[in-house]
């Protein structure tokens, strides 16, 4: 079946409008995401307690793309609360694209989507651009810490991205 010119008008804003909705879902996703991996991160031992993967991120970004390290923890954390939310905004973006083709229930979405992200990040990208080492050589709890804040993540994520796609439904 062919498409009309029409009809491929009236898809961009449609595009426009998931790929904003993923935006904003995951940027939002990024707070209870942030809450847990301040809450738990305190129930790792002590030995484990060193910074957070966002912070060592940011650091090592900053100094590879030239800009002088952050002068005191409040740079170090404002730099790092842009751009984890950043990161978790483009997140949603990618999760507004797949979201079509995952043809099962929301949570098992978001927890999928929450694992993925996990998965490319800390045994993918991260450690392909020595940014962080592989997860192999992380304490477990210091994974268990990771992986359960990105499922926190893609719950969120799939939940408020549903909420907003289905309340721009009932408009139409």
């Amino acid at each position: 079946m062919r498409t009309s010119k029409y009809q491929m008008e009236n898809r961009a804003p449609e595009l426009g409008y998931r790929l904003l909705y993923g935006a904003i879902a995951g940027l939002i996703a990024g707070i209870p995401m942030t809450g847990a991996l301040a809450t738990l991160f305190h129930l790792l031992p002590p030995q484990s307690q060193y910074r957070l993967p966002p912070q060592r991120i940011t650091r090592k970004i900053a100094r590879r793309v030239g800009l002088s390290e952050p002068d005191n923890e409040t740079e170090l954390n404002v730099a790092t609360t842009f751009t984890h939310f950043g990161y978790s905004a483009f997140s949603g973006i990618l999760y507004s694209l797949a979201a079509p083709f995952l043809h099962i229930p929301l949570v098992l979405r978001g927890l999928v989507s929450g694992l993925a992200l996990w998965i490319f990040g800390y045994m993918g990208w991260l450690p392909a651009l020595q940014l962080l080492p592989p997860p192999e050589r992380k304490p477990a709890g210091r994974n268990a810490l990771m992986i359960t804040a990105h499922l926190i993540w893609g719950l969120a994520a799939a939940v408020v991205f549903d909420r907003l796609e289905s309340g721009s439904r009932s408009k139409v």
